[in-house]
């Protein structure tokens, strides 16, 4: 054992660390599942008002191997549709829900979510737009 791991070290010190060094000296190489995946949209977004003033519950699907969830939640005019900007500042989230506070009754709000992994940041959902 110990005499396998001391000749790897050398060999990976005194070569271009190559896997033909490790396997030179009895190592077996196993290959690890590949880069990660990019990730997936959060489905299924859904609002609605929680009965507090201006507060809304937002959840959504949760999405595996995320770290985290970003959120953009903003008011809309009553002509606006769905949209949501990409300069609004997001919100991290760590599980699939959030309470977003501070929006006038009756309001509309677009919100819209994405994933963040190993490899970055997924798409964002399709926006959705709530009253508050």
């Amino acid at each position: 054992g110990k005499e396998k791991l001391r000749a790897a070290a050398v060999a990976c010190e005194n070569t271009d660390r190559s896997d033909e060094a490790l396997v030179s000296v009895g190592w077996l190489l196993r290959r690890g599942p590949g880069p990660a995946a990019t990730m997936p949209p959060p489905a299924r977004l859904t609002a609605r008002s929680t009965g507090y003033t201006g507060e809304l519950s937002a959840r959504w699907s949760a999405v595996p191997n995320k770290k985290f969830y970003e959120v953009q939640a903003t008011p809309l005019d009553g002509s606006a549709s769905a949209a949501v900007s990409d300069d609004l500042p997001t919100l991290p989230v760590s599980r699939s829900k959030i309470e977003l506070k501070g929006f006038v009754p009756g309001s509309l709000v677009g919100i819209r979510v994405r994933a963040v992994g190993a490899k970055g940041v997924g798409p964002w959902c399709d926006p959705i737009t709530a009253r508050v």
